[in-house]
């Protein structure tokens, strides 16, 4: 998702980064007990940090694809849909 005309603000930097590890590192050890809630939790940051300034349903879309792929070979989660991972809408 590259930064065009229409979609100026698609300019993502190494603090933006720094914002998901921020959100990561501020939870309290004991509230992520498990991997799933830890995945769970990284995959709300990068949606607030990230997918928040998507501005199409295409954008969004790819986006939450991106997203499954990674919690399914990053952090060992199996493999979903994005409806699933995400929900309705």
């Amino acid at each position: 998702m590259l930064p065009i005309p229409a979609k100026f603000h698609y300019t993502f930097n190494l603090r933006d980064v720094a914002k998901v590890f921020q959100g990561l590192l501020m939870c309290e050890p004991f509230k992520i007990a498990d991997d799933d809630k830890y995945a769970k939790l990284w995959l709300h940051e990068c949606s607030r940090v990230f997918a928040d300034r998507l501005c199409t349903k295409e954008d969004i879309e790819v986006f939450k694809a991106i997203a499954c792929d990674l919690l399914a070979v990053k952090f060992k989660v199996k493999k979903s849909k994005p409806e699933e991972v995400f929900g309705p809408g």
